[in-house]
C-alpha cells in the first residue's frame, strides 16, 4: 500500500511539474523592417506680371532684388503697382511672410517712398501691410510683413506698390536719387 501510495504521490509530482514547465514554453515568430524618415523641403517659385497686367513671366528666382520696370523713373505723387505670384511647389502648408533688408541709397529718398503688399483674395485686393517706409517695422521686425497662409500645391498674387510721396515742398534734391533694398519672400512651416 505504500509502494502504490508513493507512487501515485510521484505520478502526480511529475504531472504538476509537466503542467508548469508548459506554462514557461513559448512559440514566436518575428519580423521587422528599417523604417526611413525624410524631412519635407519648403519650396516656393515666383512670377512676375508687370502692372498686374499682361502674361505672367516665367519662375524666377526671387533671392535676388526685384527690379521693377515700372518703379523708374517716378516722380513726386506717382504711384506704381507690379504683381507676382507665388507658388508653393514644395512640401508642406507655408506662412509667408515678406522682409526689407540690406538698404542702400538716398535716405531722403527711401524716406520718400511708401511701399504697400495686398494678397489677392479671390475676389479683391486686400491690404497685408498697409503703407509704410520701405525700411519701416512692418516689413524689418521678426518675420517682416505677413502676407497669408499658402498651401502645398496652391499659389497667392501678390501686388507690391510704391508711392512717391509728394510733401507739397521743393523736391528737387531728390532728381535722379536712387534706392534699392532687397525683399526677401520667406515661406515658414510653421
Amino acid at each position: 500500500m505504500y509502494k502504490r501510495l508513493t507512487l501515485s504521490l510521484v505520478l502526480m509530482g511529475l504531472a504538476a511539474f509537466a503542467l508548469t514547465a508548459g506554462a514557461f514554453a513559448w512559440f514566436s515568430d518575428s519580423g521587422s523592417a528599417r523604417v526611413t524618415i525624410k524631412a519635407g523641403t519648403p519650396q516656393l517659385t515666383f512670377e512676375v506680371r508687370s502692372e498686374c497686367s499682361g502674361p505672367w513671366s516665367p519662375a524666377y528666382d526671387f533671392d535676388t532684388p526685384a527690379n521693377f520696370d515700372r518703379w523708374q523713373g517716378i516722380v513726386p505723387g506717382d504711384q506704381t503697382s507690379d504683381c507676382y505670384r507665388i507658388n508653393n511647389v514644395g512640401d508642406g502648408d507655408l506662412q509667408v511672410f515678406v522682409e526689407h533688408s540690406d538698404f542702400h541709397g538716398s535716405t531722403e529718398f527711401r524716406n520718400s517712398l511708401a511701399i504697400l503688399y495686398e494678397v489677392w483674395d479671390g475676389t479683391d485686393w486686400v491690404a497685408a501691410c498697409g503703407w509704410d517706409v520701405p525700411h519701416g517695422g512692418a516689413f524689418t521686425s521678426e518675420r517682416g510683413c505677413y502676407l497669408g497662409a499658402l498651401a502645398e500645391g496652391r499659389s497667392m498674387l501678390v501686388r507690391a506698390s510704391a508711392i512717391f510721396q509728394d510733401t507739397g515742398g521743393n523736391q528737387n534734391s531728390l532728381q535722379n536719387a536712387t534706392f534699392d533694398f532687397l525683399s526677401t519672400v520667406t515661406g515658414y512651416t510653421g
